[in-house]
């Protein structure tokens, strides 16, 4: 049933009536990391394999209130034919770096940041688009692109399929999923 069939009722069912409480949304989106709810209003499906490791990590933040609405776990050099986390060429690496997608209020934001600032957490890249369009990122410069996913394989350059950078976080900023499902800022 994808996201355009749902009736009204069939929605209902999935993510209740009324939220009441900032408390009541992380509860949904831990639901749905625990399976309790099929889909979210932006993905048509469950939670993937691949997300099955990370899983008890992404309840935590969830109910802590950086709602994940995309995530990967790290993968270091895991064949191309594995059956979870593999793609491309046979005979071939993937790499992954962990990477999780949120939204979040300012308040935990400006937490993230000064999380971010510590130094047994200076591995943590970030960058947040805020509602009003205000860019946050600890990146030195904000043309930077973050490779969070690539291979090796026999014969060819590395491949790098997924890469996160500020352009696509504007885009996706204005897309009409963002639009049609935008959380009202929490404090």
């Amino acid at each position: 049933m994808g996201l355009k069939a749902a009736s009204s009722r069939d929605r209902l069912r999935m993510w209740g009536s009324e939220l009441k409480s900032q408390e009541d949304v992380f509860s949904k989106f831990a639901d749905y990391i625990n399976g309790k709810i099929p889909r979210l209003p932006w993905c048509e499906t469950g939670i993937q394999l691949e997300t099955l490791p990370l899983k008890k990590r992404l309840l935590n933040i969830n109910t802590c209130g950086f709602l994940t609405i995309n995530s990967q776990p790290r993968v270091n050099g895991a064949r191309s034919d594995d059956k979870v986390v593999g793609w491309g060429p046979v005979n071939g690496y993937v790499y992954q770096k962990a990477y999780i997608e949120f939204f979040a209020s300012p308040s935990r934001i400006k937490a993230l940041e000064r999380l971010a600032q510590k130094k047994e957490y200076a591995t943590i890249s970030y960058h947040a688009v805020t509602v009003d369009g205000k860019q946050l990122s600890n990146y030195a410069d904000e043309n930077s692109v973050n490779a969070v996913t690539w291979g090796v394989f026999p014969g060819s350059e590395i491949v790098q399929p997924t890469v996160v950078d500020m352009g696509s976080f504007r885009v996706w900023k204005v897309t009409r999923i963002y639009k049609s499902y935008q959380l009202q800022k929490l404090k």
